[in-house]
């Protein structure tokens, strides 16, 4: 729970050096390097994302544990 409690503190800086990353792999021409970083980085945008959405640090918890509990 102290994860998504926390998202924008992990998630932007992941997003940051993800998009940097994969920005400058990609300006040397490698190809599976900056697929990699990339998507670290949209998986972390994915994650703030659902954070703004349900609400804040408080609500996301909840948010998260009903989708569990309903699996």
């Amino acid at each position: 729970m102290f994860t998504l409690r926390y998202t924008p503190f992990w998630s932007i800086p992941i997003m940051i050096i993800g998009g940097r990353f994969a920005y400058y792999y990609w300006l040397r021409g490698y190809s599976l390097p900056p697929l990699f970083f990339a998507l670290c980085s949209a998986i972390s945008s994915f994650f703030l994302f659902i954070w703004v959405m349900a609400g804040g640090p408080d609500k996301v918890v909840h948010y998260f544990l009903d989708i569990v509990r309903n699996f």
